[in-house]
């Protein structure tokens, strides 16, 4: 693992968590705190469930010492941020300008993809060859894993360049800025697809961790919002009738 990589991890990573902090926490003011303005607060939680995974891996990062292991994430992250980049160019009008927030999420998202493309790119020489000795998956498990990630990038691209075919459907109200940042976050599924390239149980474990946090915290977000949505109000009382 190369300085520079360690050191772009530890960059990325406090910034993610400041990220989920604002959005998990507080889903209700991105107004006020969010570099746009999203009335269905279950997209802000989704998406800093995102963020909370990214700063698992990056987290990770700082501490691995085999490339292989972590390889795959670079991709997905440089995939996420290069798509969140071009939705902000498509939908410019659509961002609070005049919060400090979005200035810091246009500067991240510009410089993000090239930083951590470059990343996997100088890496990349360093990776370990697949040995006899590595644990290896079963084929089986490499193409159900694979045909799970390969569905994640069909359905977040349907999302990101069809928004219009998914707002209508979709269990909370979308524009099509949100479906496409959701879009981008389905995406981050298709690092599954290198166990078609990858046997090796090491290149996926990290990746699986990080799936584990990002989908507890979107079953929690999900928790949340169904019960604010749903919560019982108190029956109307019946005025009684005088005489």
């Amino acid at each position: 693992m190369l300085t520079y990589t360690r050191r772009l991890s530890a960059w990325i990573t406090p910034l993610l968590v400041v990220a989920f902090v604002v959005l998990y926490v507080f889903p209700g003011r991105t107004a006020q705190l969010w570099a746009w303005t999203d009335p269905a607060t279950m997209t802000p939680m989704v998406l800093a469930s995102a963020y909370l995974g990214g700063a698992s891996f990056f987290l990770r990062v700082q501490r691995s010492r085999a490339w292989h292991e972590v390889a795959t994430g670079f991709l997905a992250a440089a995939l996420f941020a290069s798509l969140l980049a071009i939705a902000t160019v498509v939908h410019w009008d659509e961002f609070t300008h005049s919060n400090v927030a979005f200035w810091v999420w246009f500067v991240v998202y510009v410089a993000t993809p090239f930083l951590v493309f470059r990343g996997w790119f100088v890496n990349r020489r360093y990776a370990a060859p697949v040995l006899a000795i590595d644990a290896k998956m079963h084929p089986v498990e490499r193409v159900l894993i694979g045909a799970v990630g390969l569905s994640a990038l069909a359905f977040g691209a349907v999302m990101y360049v069809s928004p219009s075919s998914v707002v209508d459907q979709w269990p909370w109200p979308l524009t099509s800025l949100s479906c496409q940042v959701l879009g981008a976050t389905v995406c981050l599924g298709g690092a599954g697809v290198v166990t078609w390239f990858d046997p090796r149980w090491t290149s996926l474990r990290l990746l699986v961790r990080v799936e584990v946090v990002m989908l507890v915290a979107m079953l929690l977000a999900g928790s949340a919002y169904l019960w604010t949505t749903h919560e019982p109000t108190a029956p109307a009382r019946v005025p009684e009738e005088s005489g």
